[in-house]
């Protein structure tokens, strides 16, 4: 299926409940001796408490789950770890990096997705860690939820723009989407 293209995309949702968020960690930080960026940070970055209960995660606008990658649980934290990316329009994307949980309404609409949750971190066939659905969500829709990462990372391309007067253009030749990426509040409706 083809993409739908929008005019105009507006995020209406933020990513997880405003009361839970503690910190906001801006888009470009460097800081490899932790989360092993070696250029500029992509995504911004809402911390919450690691202690707390599990907290909702939010679809930001209308758009289709195009991607799913299950990781390795890092640091032996003890929870799934889930990217998931998505598609607002044919230009405009998005992910989110550390959702432990997907909402039952989403694994139902896929049974490899449904198959991925179902793997224990050491167990899961590398064949079957990256998935390519088309699971229509609404702005404002539980997705999922996030616990003891302490992080929803949040990242927003739209390749409608190309950021420029990077230092080594080389460094992002793997990762190309990173030129695109743009500040995420930007695309939030007042």
């Amino acid at each position: 299926e083809g993409c739908d293209e929008k005019e105009k995309v507006e995020f209406t949702s933020l990513p997880l409940p405003f009361e839970a968020i503690t910190v906001v960690e801006p888009q470009g930080e460097l800081t490899g001796y932790a989360s092993g960026h070696i250029t500029p940070g992509d995504h911004v970055g809402f911390q919450y408490d690691t202690k707390g209960p599990a907290i909702p995660v939010y679809a930001l606008a209308d758009g289709y789950l195009v991607r799913i990658e299950r990781n390795p649980g890092y640091f032996g934290i003890g929870v799934k770890n889930y990217h998931l990316y998505f598609e607002y329009s044919c230009t405009l994307f998005g992910s989110y990096v550390h959702v432990t949980e997907i909402a039952p309404e989403l694994l139902k609409a896929d049974a490899r997705f449904k198959e991925l949750d179902t793997y224990s971190d050491e167990k899961i066939p590398n064949d079957k860690r990256y998935l390519y659905p088309r699971i229509p969500v609404k702005a404002g829709q539980v997705i999922g939820k996030t616990e003891k990462w302490g992080l929803l990372g949040m990242l927003t391309a739209d390749t409608t723009v190309r950021l420029e007067g990077f230092t080594t253009p080389a460094m992002y030749e793997g990762e190309p989407w990173k030129v695109h990426a743009v500040p995420a509040f930007n695309y939030f409706s007042n």
